[in-house]
């Protein structure tokens, strides 16, 4: 916990207060619909209390094994010192927020080999989407289509920006 260096967590809230870590989980993390029946009037608010006085923040990592979602969307670029490229990756990183979703992003030296690689890294992560441009985008022909780049792998979208 908070106090022993390590991170707050929905177990040692439980313990300090002798409750059960799924009471615990229901109160700070459940549907807003079933927080207020999770517990007592009285025990959610010494849950909250307590979560907030130790900074309690929810585990990621945690969450998307309970959901099967991590909600992340790698960015791939060619080339991070375009200039274009920081706005371009403000209007991905401004929608994926609107959809509650978090970005990152990885350069790819504008090579196919290590795009293929920080593909393979970005899967690796989970990744809920991504989206990427194709290698030698400067030299590529515009009439080259999404067909054209690797296959995504993604579960749930691969956008092409």
């Amino acid at each position: 916990m908070a106090g022993d260096g390590g991170p707050v967590t929905l177990r040692g809230i439980a313990e300090r207060l002798g409750l059960h870590v799924s009471t615990v989980s229901r109160v700070l993390n459940g549907p807003s619909g079933e927080r207020g029946r999770a517990a007592s009037g009285e025990t959610a608010r010494r849950i909250r209390e307590l979560a907030d006085e130790l900074g309690y923040r929810p585990n990621p990592h945690a969450t998307s094994l309970r959901t099967r979602r991590s909600n992340l969307v790698g960015v791939l670029f060619p080339r991070l010192s375009e200039i274009v490229v920081a706005t371009i990756y403000e209007g991905v990183e401004a929608e994926a927020t609107m959809r509650g979703l978090s970005t990152f992003v990885t350069n790819t030296q504008d090579d196919p080999a290590v795009q293929r690689e920080r593909i393979a890294m970005v899967l690796g992560r989970r990744v809920d989407g991504q989206c990427r441009t194709p290698s030698r985008w400067s030299t590529m022909p515009r009439s080259t289509s999404v067909r054209d780049t690797p296959p995504c792998g993604t579960p749930a979208r691969c956008w092409r920006c």
